[in-house]
């Protein structure tokens, strides 16, 4: 199931590899756009010592939208970096996140869809 998937991508964020920290906040954003949970447990690599991740986490975070907006300050302090490419790449999340409409609505049909589903697996090991 797709929880069993979003658990492993979040267990990932914490690895002591940074390429494994980076690359799992983009397919942890991406395996459920509408949780928040996922959503703020990317935002803490925010503050990951290495710049790499810290790319990763903004980019990430765009995917979330207009459910990120209670994470533009965090965001806006992850603009005090000397690093250029990281610096743009928050810019140009901040922007996606003030403009992006609310999906509040679709996020609600998706997990009527999700407890289906979990309902039905949950029939079949009966």
């Amino acid at each position: 199931e797709q929880a069993d998937l979003e658990k492993r991508y979040a267990r990932a964020l914490s690895s002591t590899d940074r390429t494994v920290r980076g690359w799992s906040t983009g397919y942890l954003a991406t395996v459920n756009r509408y949780s928040e949970s996922n959503m703020n447990a990317i935002a803490k690599l925010l503050k990951d010592e290495q710049n790499w991740v810290r790319l990763n986490a903004a980019g990430a975070l765009a995917t979330y939208g207009w459910q990120a907006k209670p994470l533009l300050p965090a965001l806006r302090e992850a603009l005090q970096t000397e690093d250029e490419q990281l610096k743009t790449r928050v810019k140009q999340t901040i922007e996606r996140i003030e403009q992006a409409p609310d999906e509040s609505a679709a996020a609600k049909a998706r997990q009527a869809k999700l407890d289906q589903i979990h309902e039905y697996c949950a029939g079949l090991k009966k």
